[in-house]
């Protein structure tokens, strides 16, 4: 069960990968990137990460990212770490982080 829940949960990113430069909010996709827009301390690929990252994490909320990756906490600041570290190279996992944190913000609530 957990692989396909993995696998609901990459099919996730890539939409949300996707909707990145999407600029009409009639379409769930665009209406997702609202408020995730990467600071401008990351380019390319890390702008990327962020994006994707903070539309998951705004879209999942701290509870099911935790339950997915088997982070045993739900605060927040842990899930968001725990996530970045479990899907990237060291490189990455900084965005990643920010990027899921921000989009817990965003969802404010569990």
């Amino acid at each position: 069960m957990n692989s396909v829940r993995l696998s609901l949960l990459s099919i996730v990113v890539v939409f949300a990968i996707a909707a990145v430069g999407t600029t009409a909010v009639a379409s769930p996709q665009a209406a997702a990137t609202v408020g995730c827009k990467a600071p401008a301390k990351y380019r390319g690929d890390h702008a990327r990460n962020y994006t994707a990252d903070c539309q998951v994490c705004r879209i999942f909320g701290p509870k099911a990212v935790a339950k997915e990756y088997g982070i045993r906490s739900t605060n927040p600041l842990i899930v968001a770490t725990e996530y970045a570290r479990k899907s990237y190279r060291p490189a990455y996992r900084a965005a990643g982080a920010a990027g899921c944190l921000r989009g817990f913000q965003l969802r404010g609530r569990p």
